[in-house]
């Protein structure tokens, strides 16, 4: 038999579970440091939110695949003897170029076995000579259906070709993240673009969330000084298809 006095449980043994924090905090916590910032205090104020259960209609991403991206564009790309013997200037080594996205697209493969993403690049580059020189550019990336991950369990995946068949057809659409950078390398003949993309496939869901709606009006304000709220979403300028893009 084992005396147990000459045992000791450590610390990190114990069975006494942590609470966990109220699932509002961070929001809460923002709410008073930023709320007057954001608009909270200015009248009608807002009283502080409750954090309650709410009913939401969402785009909810079901499924995750992810890729790099790379490319390179030669310049000036044409010999001189193409451009009646006019010599442009180099690019500035080894500097940072502006890069913006002009458009984007996804399209299922004919076969139905991936997903094609097409991105419009915009690049803005100095030259030797201190002139910006604009290009357009295209990066085109396929994701095979079998390099999807079921979100939030990746434990299950990547789907097979037949799972990925099978998700197309409850799929409403996708989402595509976009992180790249590009710079000129050392001869100022080259722009490198590297990255990443990740693309992302959602189904249009109901679901019940927690959380807190920070622009609230009190009951003062609505019964007694009469102010109404509204909440309005337009897309600002949003990213258009690449119909018409060189590629």
């Amino acid at each position: 038999m084992i005396d147990s006095k000459y045992f000791e449980i450590p610390d990190f043994c114990s069975l006494t579970r942590q609470v966990d924090p109220e699932p509002c905090n961070d929001c809460l916590n923002t709410f008073v440091v930023c709320g007057p910032a954001y608009g909270t205090t200015l009248t009608p104020v807002n009283p502080t939110p409750e954090c309650v259960c709410h009913d939401i209609c969402v785009e909810e991403v079901r499924f995750i695949s992810a890729q790099s991206a790379a490319t390179s564009i030669s310049f000036p790309g044409v010999s001189s003897c193409r451009l009646g013997g006019v010599q442009l200037p180099t690019l500035t080594p080894n500097t940072h170029c502006d890069i913006f996205v002009i458009c984007a697209e996804e399209d299922i493969s004919a076969d139905c076995t991936s997903i094609i993403v097409k991105i419009g690049l915009l690049l803005v580059v100095t030259t030797s000579t201190c002139v910006a020189v604009p290009f357009v550019s295209t990066i085109t990336l396929t994701f095979p259906g079998t390099s999807f991950m079921p979100f939030p369990d990746c434990a299950n995946g990547p789907l097979n070709a037949v799972q990925f068949q099978d998700s197309l057809e409850i799929i409403d659409g996708s989402c595509t993240v976009i992180q790249l950078n590009a710079t000129t390398n050392a001869t100022g003949t080259q722009i490198d673009i590297t990255g990443k993309v990740i693309e992302k496939l959602w189904k249009h869901e109901n679901l019940w969330v927690v959380g807190l709606r920070p622009f609230d009006l009190s009951p003062n304000d609505v019964a007694i000084n009469g102010f109404v709220s509204f909440t309005i979403s337009e897309p600002l300028q949003p990213i258009n298809t690449c119909a018409g893009v060189p590629v």
